[in-house]
């Protein structure tokens, strides 16, 4: 059986310019006041970590502490502890990042909120999806009730700034330029 390992991936240019997911086992004992007591864990995931970063390939890294409670977000479940240590072995800053999805099952928290717990990144993967299709949902029925879009309440986007935003201009110039001229 023929394995390959991430060593091997790195050492031959693979990992380079990629984008490298690891789930590791960061899941250390803490003081009652957050701090962490043991850092095995922590210090083992720290040479994978550091073989993607010098094989060029950008690193994202995801663990838990303790039983989180789905739906509940409590400080203790935050990852700025082991975040913190991780910047210190690797020497360089890893910033802690919150996945926020509305109507999920973890509450989504206010900036002030997220950073009181650490974070110095969140991400809110669904929000204009979520928007953009109550805005569809508002223009079909409208559509629906007067059969047209000329008189309707939801705002759209400007057709130019749209075509502008899409590249449109750069494929209609390379449409030009290689179209057959008879």
């Amino acid at each position: 059986m023929n394995v390959i390992r991430f060593s091997d991936l790195c050492a031959h240019g693979q990992a380079a310019g990629q984008r490298v997911f690891i789930r590791a086992d960061l899941n250390v004992p803490q003081a009652d006041d957050g701090s962490i007591t043991e850092d095995t864990r922590i210090r083992a995931s720290v040479p994978c970590i550091q073989m993607a970063l010098d094989a060029g390939a950008a690193v994202m890294v995801t663990s838990h502490l303790g039983r989180p409670t789905e739906g509940e977000f409590k400080p203790e479940d935050s990852l700025a502890p082991v975040a913190k240590r991780l910047s210190e072995l690797l020497g360089r800053d890893v910033p802690l990042v919150a996945n926020m999805v509305e109507k999920g099952r973890t509450p989504v928290l206010t900036k002030p909120e997220l950073e009181a717990l650490g974070y110095k990144i969140a991400i809110f993967p669904v929000t204009a999806l979520l928007a953009g299709v109550q805005a569809m949902t508002q223009v079909y029925q409208q559509f629906k009730d007067s059969g047209s879009s000329a008189k309707g309440s939801t705002p759209l986007y400007d057709f130019a700034d749209l075509t502008k935003l899409m590249g449109f201009e750069d494929v209609w110039a390379f449409e030009k330029r290689y179209a057959e001229t008879d």
